[in-house]
C-alpha cells in the first residue's frame, strides 16, 4: 500500500513537471522579438512583401504598421521608426509601431525652390527688349520696347505703350537655357497702378514668355532681343525701381 502511494506521488510530480515544460515557449522564441529603432528611406510599392525602412526593416504589406508609417512619412523620405520587431534571416519584420518620425523630406521636395516663380524669372530676364526683327534702334523710345521688371516687390511689365501690373507669375521652373511662363496682368495708365494691383481696374490679359535652348526670348510668340539700358529708351519707372539702378539713369 505504501509503495502504491509513492508511485501515485511520483506520477503526480512527473505530470506537473511535464505541464510546466509544455507551457514554456519553444527555445529562442522570446529572443526573436525585441525593440529596435529602424532609420532609413521609406520605400513602398516595389516589393509584394510590403514597404521598407532602409534595407533592413520590413513593414508587412497591408498591415496596420505599414499604414501607420505611411501616414507619418512620405515615400522616399528618411524616417525613424521605434518599433517591436521580429528577427528573420537577413531582415527584421516590424510587428508593432511605438513612434514614427519623418526626419528628412524626400530629395525631390528638398530641391523645390522656395522663392516665388516671378522672382526667379526676373533674375533671368529683367531688362528692356526690342523686337528681334527691328533690333535695338538707338531712336527707340520706351513705347517702342518691352520693359520687364519681375524681381521686385511690385512686378511690372511695360508692353510697348501699355503699363501692366503683374498679378500672378506661373510656369515651369525657369533656367538660363529654357523657360515658359505666363504673367497674368492688369494693364492701364501708370497713374492707376495702385487700383490695378488691388484688382479694381485695368484690362486683364496674359503675357506668355518662353525661351528654348539657344533661342531668343519670345514674348507672346514673337522673338525679342535684350537691349542696353539707356535714358532715351528705358521707362523712368523701370530705372527707379530696379534694385541696381535705383533711380540713377544711365548716360
Amino acid at each position: 500500500m505504501r509503495f502504491r502511494r509513492l508511485s501515485i506521488a511520483a506520477v503526480l510530480i512527473a505530470a506537473t513537471g511535464s505541464a510546466a515544460l509544455a507551457q514554456e515557449p519553444p527555445p529562442g522564441t522570446q529572443r526573436l522579438e525585441r525593440r529596435e529603432v529602424c532609420t532609413g528611406e521609406l520605400v513602398s510599392g516595389n516589393d509584394p512583401d510590403g514597404s521598407w525602412i532602409g534595407a533592413r526593416c520590413l513593414l508587412p504589406a497591408g498591415s496596420n504598421v505599414e499604414k501607420a508609417v505611411q501616414r507619418a512619412c512620405k515615400p522616399k523620405a528618411v524616417c525613424r521608426v521605434d518599433a517591436v520587431v521580429r528577427a528573420e534571416p537577413g531582415r527584421v519584420v516590424v510587428h508593432r509601431v511605438i513612434k514614427v518620425e519623418q526626419v528628412q523630406a524626400p530629395a525631390s521636395e528638398a530641391a523645390i525652390p522656395t522663392e516665388p516663380h516671378g522672382r526667379r524669372l526676373g533674375k533671368l530676364i529683367d531688362g528692356v527688349y526690342a523686337p528681334a526683327q527691328s533690333g535695338c534702334n538707338s531712336r527707340h523710345r520706351p513705347a517702342d520696347r518691352v520693359s520687364i521688371l519681375l524681381d521686385v516687390a511690385e512686378p511690372t511689365v511695360q508692353f510697348l505703350a501699355q503699363f501692366c501690373a503683374v498679378m500672378v507669375a506661373k510656369g515651369s521652373d525657369p533656367t538660363e537655357k529654357t523657360l515658359r511662363s505666363t504673367l497674368e496682368v492688369r494693364c492701364g495708365p501708370e497713374a492707376s497702378e495702385e487700383q490695378m494691383r488691388k484688382g479694381k481696374t485695368g484690362r486683364k490679359t496674359d503675357i506668355v514668355l518662353s525661351r528654348s535652348e539657344g533661342q531668343q526670348l519670345a514674348i507672346d510668340g514673337v522673338p525679342y532681343m535684350a537691349c542696353p539700358i539707356t535714358q532715351q529708351s528705358t521707362p523712368e519707372w523701370w530705372i527707379k525701381r530696379h534694385p541696381v539702378h535705383q533711380g540713377k539713369i544711365p548716360q
